[in-house]
């Protein structure tokens, strides 16, 4: 368990330290895939469910500057990763894989949806992450903490305590203290070694003032913080000298005298006249002119591509953004997009390259 202030003084993790992504996600991948039914929340991600989880996740890690290996851990904690996850209720609701205070979700009402989105599941890790407007979001609680953004990696756990605990008075100096007590170090032991149900005991987490060991569903650490060696680099090798063999000259073999060919005299033949041939006349097939096919129609939209949440219903075109692409880049003035796209934002923030946003009703 983690105790006390979250800085590497009290035996916190550095983010140095942190399973790199691609590892944490195929660590995490069974508890993810497998969360829906094991929590009865209906039917468990599908495998494109769990490329768009990826995805998105690593789309909005690059948007907002929060690391891919922090939001997948709070989307653990949160949700187990279930796209179909029950909504929670508070003093306001918090649905979806980050069970933040924004709308998406593929089981608002109680009535899951299969498949869910891509979409839909693409916002529901944007709402988490840096929704607009949104009380608490993992991007506006770490400006809290480190506006700067030259703050120690503290800051990361931190983020978790005031994600989990909204924007009532937190004790930074113990981050044991909350509405869910083991929050900040399940969050810390997630970023090092992935598990499943916490381990973390409740009675005591708020009376610790530094780490006591690493928790995981794989075997228990003794030491209060996990050290990650670094990479050993060998020295170089230095390849022995080659001694060249002595070279042994090969003895000389005298070239065989061969005697002059004799050359027979040439036999001239009779020659032989061909009788000459007569070509059959050709008769030239008749030319069939090839149909002319009238042009291709250019769709309104890319079939291929995912439909917008929030998108007008019975939208008649839609416009595919591509990256780089900007609301000043759609074929319609913005105020039109807007109001034919519910979630777009009034800064037009969350323009997302690869879906159709409508344009026409």
């Amino acid at each position: 368990m983690f105790g006390g202030d979250g800085t590497m003084d009290a035996g916190w993790p550095t983010r140095k330290q942190w399973m790199p992504f691609e590892q944490a996600w195929n660590a995490n991948f069974k508890i993810i895939q497998q969360s829906c039914e094991n929590h009865g929340w209906g039917k468990n991600n599908d495998d494109t469910e769990m490329q768009a989880i990826k995805d998105s996740i690593k789309q909005e890690s690059s948007a907002s500057g929060i690391p891919k290996e922090f939001i997948l851990a709070i989307m653990v904690q949160e949700s187990k990763g279930c796209v179909r996850v029950h909504t929670t209720h508070y003093d306001f609701d918090n649905p979806g894989l980050m069970q933040s205070a924004g709308k998406a979700s593929c089981n608002a009402d109680g009535n899951p949806i299969s498949p869910c989105p891509p979409s839909t599941i693409r916002a529901m890790i944007h709402d988490g992450t840096a929704g607009e407007g949104l009380r608490t979001t993992l991007k506006n609680s770490l400006d809290f903490f480190d506006p700067s953004g030259n703050g120690n990696d503290s800051k990361w756990y931190k983020t978790a305590r005031r994600y989990n605990a909204g924007e009532i008075l937190m004790n930074t100096n113990n981050l044991g203290i909350g509405p869910t007590k083991c929050y900040a170090s399940d969050i810390a032991n997630r970023l090092v070694q992935p598990f499943g149900d916490s381990a973390c005991n409740t009675d005591v987490i708020a009376t610790l003032t530094r780490a006591q060991g690493q928790v995981t569903t794989e075997y228990q650490q003794d030491q209060d913080t996990p050290e990650v060696p670094a990479p050993e680099t060998p020295a170089p090798e230095t390849p022995a000298p080659e001694t060249p063999a002595p070279e042994t000259p090969a003895p000389e073999t005298p070239a065989p005298e061969t005697p002059a060919p004799e050359t027979p005299a040439p036999e001239t033949p009779a020659p032989e006249t061909p009788a000459p041939e007569t070509p059959a006349p050709e008769t030239p097939a008749p030319e069939t002119p090839a149909p002319e096919l009238p042009p291709p129609e250019t769709p309104s939209s890319l079939s291929t591509a995912p439909i917008m949440e929030g998108a007008a219903a019975g939208c008649k075109k839609y416009y595919t953004p591509v990256k780089g692409e900007t609301c000043q880049d759609a074929p319609i003035d913005f105020a039109t997009l807007r109001s034919l796209n519910a979630l777009l934002n009034d800064v037009c923030t969350n323009l997302w390259a690869g879906y159709q946003y409508c344009v026409a009703v």
